[in-house]
């Protein structure tokens, strides 16, 4: 039996894109802080959707990381090969100069920089290994409390080893997947949650978010941004991140959306949310490489309108053409 979408998680879920996006439009500072918690809410929706999907289903481990791994390595790497001939294509008639180096390409395609923006691709495979153990725990008997317990004493085991500056530096991947890891974990049991209980966690991460804020300001004299405590996460950057997720989900919890229209929308976008991300790339690419455009704080409103338009035209017209590929193939 087909799963029902959830219309609430769709938003959630492309928020999360969207909120990423923004900062590579070059937004003015304070817009760059406000939104800088687009990866944990990515992760985050990531967990409720496969919790409501499986809430019911049986997960075959074996199967399902193999077809999610494909589908990512799969789709990103047939965009990575086509980027790239574009490019090498465009630079040798002249039209640009984007002269990729081998290092360049090779690191692209293992999510190491590269061409940048593809690291989420990382997260997300390494997301898909745990979910079939995240499905499992969350089907279990083990009480919210346990698992609370149990996410916080990872934390704090997290919060300990980064101490060691050699281990940091040597499991530098690690340190950054683990808090996100704990995002996700959470994120199968926040459904079960009260939304007293979900407000008394975001009260506490604001708290903590406060507490490291003041903190900061007292010790160097100035606003500390969170994005300098991303890599690898800490508990300013996380706290912040979660004030913002549990306000997002307790408010997309009691949202009501009736117009069908509306509705359409938000599933077509969130269904396409892997496409829209990497047309998104090559729009930022192109723009700059071919068409010399400059994105700054001054003309941010422009770039932000001009790169969701155009993504939204390309993924439009990349569903039209596999559609339409589809239908002469089975003639």
């Amino acid at each position: 039996m087909k799963n029902e979408r959830n219309i609430n998680l769709d938003i959630l879920r492309f928020l999360g894109l969207f909120i990423i996006m923004i900062a590579h439009t070059v937004p003015p500072g304070w817009l760059f802080q406000l939104r800088n918690f687009g990866t944990p809410l990515l992760v985050f929706s990531s967990g409720l959707t496969y919790a409501y999907i499986y809430r019911r289903r049986e997960i075959h481990a074996f199967n399902f990381v193999k077809k999610r791994t494909f589908n990512l390595i799969y789709s990103s790497w047939l965009f990575l090969l086509l980027f790239f001939m574009f490019f090498m294509l465009t630079d040798y008639m002249g039209f640009s100069n984007t002269q990729f180096n081998m290092k360049i390409i090779t690191d692209s395609f293992l999510y190491k920089g590269g061409i940048g923006y593809l690291w989420i691709f990382k997260i997300y495979l390494i997301l898909a290994i745990f979910t079939p153990l995240c499905i499992r725990v969350n089907n279990s008997k083990i009480s919210n409390f346990k698992i609370g317990l149990i996410i916080v004493f990872i934390y704090a085991l997290y919060e300990l080893a980064l101490s060691f500056q050699k281990l940091k530096t040597s499991m530098e991947i690690f340190f950054n997947f683990i808090p996100y890891l704990l995002i996700y974990i959470c994120a199968f049991r926040f459904n079960t949650l009260r939304t007293k209980d979900i407000l008394i966690i975001s009260s506490i991460s604001l708290f903590i978010f406060i507490y490291f804020l003041i903190t900061l300001y007292l010790k160097n004299g100035h606003f500390i941004p969170t994005q300098e405590y991303k890599y690898p996460p800490r508990l300013y950057y996380l706290s912040y991140a979660m004030f913002f997720i549990t306000l997002l989900y307790v408010t997309t919890r009691y949202l009501v959306i009736k117009k069908d229209s509306i509705i359409a929308l938000v599933k077509w976008l969130s269904g396409n949310s892997l496409k829209f991300y990497l047309w998104h790339i090559f729009i930022l690419y192109a723009s700059t490489e071919i068409f010399n455009y400059e994105y700054s704080t001054s003309n941010f409103l422009r770039s932000l309108l001009m790169v969701i338009s155009c993504t939204l035209i390309a993924t439009y017209c990349h569903n039209k053409t596999k559609e339409l590929m589809s239908k002469t193939k089975f003639k």
